[in-house]
């Protein structure tokens, strides 16, 4: 994600919503993954299971990454 001379940035998996068709953004606390990427990564994860029993499927996932930002 993060280019030559470019900031770490850090990356979030949250669960992605069939029913609406698009990702759920997360907090910490309650994201699939987190990691910080500095060039080429691998992020391992587990895919969520659907938690609404009226939209049958299989569970997802979103990506979202941001600058890591020195304090």
């Amino acid at each position: 994600m993060a280019g030559t001379g470019a900031a770490p940035q850090i990356v979030r998996l949250c669960e992605t919503s069939e029913k609406l068709g698009v990702g759920v953004a997360c907090a910490l606390r309650d994201s699939v993954a987190n990691a910080v990427v500095d060039g080429a990564a691998t992020v391992t994860f587990t895919c969520p299971a659907v938690r609404d029993t009226v939209t049958a499927g299989t569970g997802g996932y979103s990506l979202y990454a941001a600058p890591l930002l020195p304090w």
